[in-house]
């Protein structure tokens, strides 16, 4: 069986439980209590001799070892897409989200590069018809329920919100199951910045 070991609160162990949920197949577990909110030290997926330090890379790999044959859109293009807003968000997005969570404020270059790839990320997503059943779904929606989680010191949730339908499409993606119920506790998350802050 494999094993998934990380950080409970780190986003990566998130994304990667809900592929495992997602897919109907059983993990185990090694979580420790590190504060990883701020900042991801990464999940690493164990399966028999396969070890796997990054998250999209393992998330591609348990699609097709598990047949999740619809993770991405039949469209060559829009696969495409797909990807390269998956990377997008965590290459700009993230970082910006993260450092909004130290009370940095966003300068104006950066907050154009957040809003141009959330843009681009609304448009992918009605390009898929709005799956929340996607790879692209479950990659975004664990770091938006975070932003949701810490809109009291972040205005991510707000500027996810300029995008009527990306804000509802993500909403949706959340709450699923396969998300919603693979997360870490909200008051863990809380808990685990105030510590990062403090440190």
């Amino acid at each position: 069986m494999a094993e998934l070991f990380g950080p409970a609160t780190a986003l990566s162990v998130h994304r990667l439980r809900a592929v495992f949920a997602h897919v109907r197949q059983d993990v185990v577990l090694h979580l420790d209590e590190r504060a990883a909110v701020d900042g991801d030290p990464g999940a690493r997926l164990h399966d028999g001799k396969l070890k796997l330090c990054d998250a999209r890379v393992a998330m591609e790999y348990l699609a097709e070892r598990h047949g999740w044959q619809d993770a991405f859109s039949d469209r060559i293009d829009v696969r495409a897409r797909e990807r390269d807003a998956i990377a997008a968000f965590d290459r700009s997005v993230l970082p910006a989200f993260e450092a909004s969570l130290r009370g940095e404020a966003m300068d104006g270059a950066t907050r154009k590069a957040v809003l141009t790839e959330l843009r681009e990320l609304a448009q992918v997503a009605h390009a898929t018809g709005y799956r929340t059943d996607s790879a692209l779904a479950l990659w975004t929606a664990p770091a938006a329920l975070r932003m949701q989680w810490l809109r009291d010191v972040s205005p991510f949730a707000a500027m996810l919100g300029e995008w009527l339908e990306l804000g509802s499409w993500l909403d949706a993606a959340a709450a699923q199951p396969a998300v919603a119920r693979t997360g870490p506790d909200r008051a863990t998350v809380h808990l685990s910045l105030a510590t990062a802050r403090s440190a």
